[in-house]
């Protein structure tokens, strides 16, 4: 019996249908299909290309990276994250906390009303930013230590300028959830 192939309304067989768009990126050397450098894997053997790349158990974007530097297929991506996502060593250690929903706040009607307030490190000095959700306007200070005290005297220099916000948010560090720093808020 033969197989009959079917072609396509631009002449090529219904297989080959999938590599069309990219047709001009293949190339034939010593019998192999390139795209690029990466090796086009006939659909016969993408089962055992996939558990290659999956060896190990290095998760969804390691696999994904290693299949880009090697191989190719049309559904390749697609049948990674499936793969992946069917596979029992990797589930049982994927983490189990579901990640946070970012918080959409309101708009504030005001310049300065609601500020964002954080700490950061660079360069070996430590910095106070508060920025503005209305504007985006940032102020710094650098912080001589990283008590509230000095939380504290540096935002009331920022406000005696700006004014006092309505609404502050922060990541609740230390300094921001002292006693010292809510009877400042209160005040």
């Amino acid at each position: 019996m033969q197989k009959v192939t079917h072609f396509i309304s631009n002449g090529w067989p219904a297989e080959a249908q999938p590599y069309f768009p990219i047709r001009d990126e293949l190339i034939v050397d010593h019998g192999v299909i390139l795209k690029g450098l990466r090796v086009v894997v006939p659909q016969t053997l993408r089962k055992e290309y996939l558990r290659q790349l999956h060896k190990g158990h290095p998760g969804m974007d390691a696999t994904k990276r290693r299949a880009r530097e090697t191989v190719y297929w049309p559904s390749l991506m697609l049948d990674i994250d499936s793969d992946v996502a069917s596979c029992q060593p990797c589930n049982s250690a994927r983490p189990h906390q579901q990640k946070e929903p970012l918080l959409i706040h309101p708009g504030p009607g005001l310049p300065w009303s609601f500020v964002n307030a954080d700490i950061f490190d660079w360069s070996g000095l430590w910095y106070l930013i508060l920025i503005d959700f209305y504007s985006g306007w940032f102020e710094m200070s650098t912080l001589s230590d990283l008590s509230s005290k000095s939380v504290i005297t540096k935002m009331k220099q920022h406000f005696s300028v700006h004014g006092i916000p309505s609404k502050l948010l922060s990541d609740n560090g230390p300094q921001f959830a002292s006693r010292e720093f809510k009877s400042f808020a209160s005040e």
